[in-house]
C-alpha cells in the first residue's frame, strides 16, 4: 500500500498464527517502523487499512 508521503506499507500475515506484521518503508526503501498485531487488534487494523484503500486518494 503506497502512502501520499511516498512511503510504503508492507502487510504480512505470520503463518500459523492470527498475527500480522506491518512494515513501513520510506521512499528510499529503508524500513522506518515495524509493528505486529494479533487477534482483534489485527482484524481492526486490517479493516481500517482496507477502508482507507477503498476510499482512494484524498483531494
Amino acid at each position: 500500500m503506497s502512502l501520499a508521503t511516498g512511503s510504503t506499507l508492507i502487510i504480512r500475515r505470520i503463518p500459523g498464527s492470527d498475527r500480522i506484521e506491518v512494515e513501513t518503508r520510506n521512499p528510499a526503501g529503508e524500513t522506518i517502523s515495524t509493528v505486529t498485531r494479533s487477534g482483534d487488534a489485527a482484524r481492526r487494523l486490517l479493516l481500517t487499512l482496507a477502508t482507507i484503500e477503498r476510499q482512494g486518494p484524498r483531494r
